[in-house]
């Protein structure tokens, strides 16, 4: 990345600030503890398997309905920083403050979440960027974090083959090495999923919407995407 993590969170935390001078009424969304509400925006949350274009078709989601984007990457660097976590929680206002741990709290609990540092971290640095502006988050267990009221959950996935095709080229790599590593990255999300989520990322009773990018362009995925948001969230 050309800016640090620091910087790239430093930037999302002014312009929350800035958004909160003229937030407007967002009926809140309930949490798991009866009478526990935390405000959350509408928001796009995309599953996908190594190589099958999620990460790119939810750029092309977020540039179509003009919310942010947040790629894996980012949240996972943000989450993995306590500094900067610190940042991002303290960013809300006092009340919410108190409102996002307990939250968290009864999230973890309920959902039998494993109670790790990063996991906690994860949770607090999703929900308040839930909280704060609509958006597509790629990944980290964002479908599995936010309220499903608020969030349109998407899963992209695509045959293996041409997913390491897909890798070969975008890497620079044999198609054999391509496929190893396609194998390697889908068994480590199982077990990231397994040993923190105590889910199954496979299981498709945990999206609203299901793309498979072996059959539709990434274009035309992108835009089944939009149009279910538009049309859940209008």
């Amino acid at each position: 990345m050309g800016r640090s993590i620091e910087q790239l969170a430093n930037q999302q935390i002014l312009k929350w600030l800035s958004e909160k001078k003229t937030q407007d009424s967002v009926p809140p969304s309930t949490t798991p503890r009866a009478g526990l509400r935390i405000a959350q925006r509408p928001m796009i949350t995309i599953s996908r398997q190594y190589g099958a274009y999620g990460g790119e078709m939810g750029k092309i989601v977020a540039r179509e309905l003009n919310i942010d984007f947040h790629a894996q990457e980012l949240v996972h660097q943000i989450a993995a920083h306590a500094g900067v976590r610190e940042q991002v929680v303290q960013a809300l206002d006092e009340r919410t403050q108190g409102s996002l741990r307990l939250w968290v709290d009864d999230l973890i609990t309920l959902r039998k979440f494993e109670t790790s540092d990063y996991v906690r971290a994860l949770t607090e640095t999703v929900g308040a960027i839930a909280r704060h502006s609509r958006g597509v988050i790629v990944g980290r267990g964002a479908h599995l974090i936010l309220d499903a009221g608020r969030t349109l959950r998407v899963r992209v996935h695509a045959p293996a083959e041409e997913r390491a095709k897909y890798v070969s080229e975008r890497e620079g790599m044999s198609l054999d090495e391509a496929k190893l590593k396609v194998e390697r990255v889908d068994e480590e999300r199982l077990v990231f999923f397994r040993q923190h989520f105590n889910t199954d990322i496979r299981d498709p009773s945990a999206f609203d919407l299901v793309i498979n990018t072996g059959t539709f362009s990434l274009e035309a995925g992108a835009q089944v995407v939009a149009e279910a948001y538009r049309q859940r969230f209008s």
